[in-house]
């Protein structure tokens, strides 16, 4: 009964996320720098509350695409704007992507823009281009070789991926940590919004 117990928690914790457990302990933070997180928002919505909770204007960021190219969540102002959290050393990453490339082939000429943001690692950002070419997945990638400490995912308070955001036309967080079977529909409601 034992062995039947730990081949189910073994099981359980390879199918459920990628996560990593954090310190709970909090860094002080500037006024400057809460100040300006507080307000580097998509421009569209400057009266909402800057925040990562549902109905909360989504932080704004600037991160370099696989062609180092920078890439910006405001500048897809008045698009609705799926990001994907995910790593290509994360198995449920890997298994969620077919779904991934579902949904962005089915809303890609709706107005809908798909932004993945990769926790690989500095040493594993050639792996990342190459796995990015070879699956096909012809959305905007974008990452900063920092891990767990990428500034997006950190920004985001992302502590397990996959993790599917998916933010409205007015830069409003409609969903977070989205299951993929939830995915098309939580898209259709930003699109209706």
């Amino acid at each position: 009964m034992k062995k039947l117990t730990l081949l189910v928690a073994i099981i359980a914790f390879t199918f459920a996320s990628c996560s990593q457990q954090k310190e709970q302990e909090s860094l002080p933070q500037s006024s400057a720098e809460s100040n300006a997180q507080n307000t580097d928002t998509q421009q569209s919505a400057p009266e909402q509350n800057v925040g990562i909770e549902v109905g909360n204007a989504a932080p704004n960021f600037t991160m370099n695409n696989t062609e180092g190219k920078p890439v910006s969540l405001s500048q897809f102002k008045g698009k609705t704007v799926v990001i994907d959290f995910w790593a290509t050393w994360c198995p449920p990453c890997r298994r969620s992507i077919p779904y991934v490339k579902e949904s962005y082939e089915k809303f890609k000429n709706n107005n809908v823009e798909f932004i993945g943001i990769s926790l690989d690692k500095q040493d594993g950002l050639d792996g990342w281009k190459e796995y990015i070419k070879e699956n096909q997945m012809n959305w905007v990638q974008v990452a900063d070789g920092k891990f767990w400490d990428n500034d997006v995912a950190v920004r985001y308070g992302i502590e397990s991926i996959p993790s599917m955001w998916v933010i409205n036309r007015d830069g409003i967080i409609i969903g977070k940590n989205i299951a993929h079977d939830e995915l098309d529909a939580t898209i259709t409601k930003a699109i209706q919004q």
